[in-house]
């Protein structure tokens, strides 16, 4: 049997002794700096501030998917939204949450609100739980300012059923 070779034996505990410092120091750090994202998964109902020219209607659906830091969103108007619990496969909104805001774009196909056509989305939390901001539409020429209200879950799945 091999005798224990105190060099070996000292540069062991060195070793593990390093390792479990190191992962104590790392784990103290990211417990006291890092933190996760606010939750702004679910559907709005978003109430724009002013109605575009020549059109009654004023409110979009917004369904926010949420994978940490990023957003994959779809918009669509009350009318048009399927009665369903399965998400978009392929939403056509995306944006990057950062500070309690955030901006969602890309192209919108199918939603038109009284032929104006939403391009870019951006918001923040307000403390109420819903999200305010202002929307660009293609072809009109300034913002409009919104006020969107989450859609409770109790919400969504009595009118998946109707």
């Amino acid at each position: 049997m091999h005798q224990f070779n105190v060099k070996s034996l000292t540069f062991y505990a060195v070793a593990i002794t390093s390792v479990l410092i190191l992962f104590k120091v790392v784990t103290a750090y990211g417990e006291s700096q890092l933190k996760a994202p606010k939750s702004v998964f679910g559907k709005y109902y978003i109430t724009l501030a002013e109605n575009l020219s020549n059109c009654k209607q004023n409110t979009l659906v917004l369904d926010i998917q949420q994978s940490g830091i990023f957003l994959n969103a779809s918009l669509s108007t009350p009318t048009n939204q399927k009665i369903s619990t399965h998400r978009e496969k392929n939403p056509s909104l995306n944006g990057k949450f950062n500070n309690n805001s955030f901006s969602l774009s890309g192209r919108v196909d199918n939603t038109r609100l009284c032929n104006a056509i939403p391009e870019t989305l951006q918001a923040s939390l307000v403390p109420e739980g819903g999200l305010s901001g202002q929307i660009t539409f293609k072809d009109v020429p300034k913002s409009i300012k919104f006020n969107a209200i989450l859609q409770k879950p109790q919400e969504q799945s009595t009118q998946s059923f109707k």
